[in-house]
């Protein structure tokens, strides 16, 4: 009797092991997150000198997730529009004409981001002489199949984009 006894207890022990074994492993993966999680942070800043108006942009991606993010090179990147005035005022505020004035690549230095890392990357543009309200700046960065997206805007002055010598430059208060 007692044998048998110490082969259930044996047999109890390991099935119990096992179970405890596969929850915890069941635990740790799920509490590990296998998609993408990126956050987006983008920052737009006009700034004013002698020879014309440029914006700069900043760019922060942050993995807030537990695995590694690998980034992909197509179709991650940093676009930058002009918003045009509107030609009349009939016409809706909220479609303003855009047009594309620059493409860069983001994120080039990085082909992934190990978790809680931030990784930051600045841009500076020269605004073409031309009439806009303001600019939008729009991030796109695809990992693992996902995109992930982030938008600002810049106001532009009501002011000449261009400067002629001698004139001075409204300061940037």
């Amino acid at each position: 009797m007692k044998d048998a006894a110490d082969i259930a207890g044996t047999i109890v022990t390991m099935v119990a092991t096992i179970v405890a074994g596969a929850w915890a492993y069941y635990q740790f993966v799920r509490g590990r997150v296998f998609k993408a999680r990126i956050t987006l942070k983008l920052n737009g800043e006009l700034l004013r000198r002698s020879d014309g108006l440029y914006v700069v942009s900043t760019v922060e991606m942050i993995n807030v997730g537990l695995t590694r993010v690998d980034i992909q090179r197509s179709g991650t990147g940093l676009s930058v529009f002009a918003c045009e005035p509107l030609d009349d005022v009939g016409s809706n505020a909220r479609n303003l004409p855009r047009l594309l004035l620059a493409g860069f690549d983001l994120f080039r230095s990085h082909d992934r981001a190990e978790p809680g890392v931030a990784l930051q990357e600045q841009r500076i543009f020269a605004l073409p002489p031309r009439p806009m309200v303001a600019i939008t700046l729009e991030c796109r960065v695809v990992a693992h199949g996902s995109s992930f997206t982030a938008t600002s805007v810049v106001k532009v002055p009501n002011i000449s984009t261009t400067h002629e010598e001698g004139t001075e430059c409204p300061s940037n208060n």
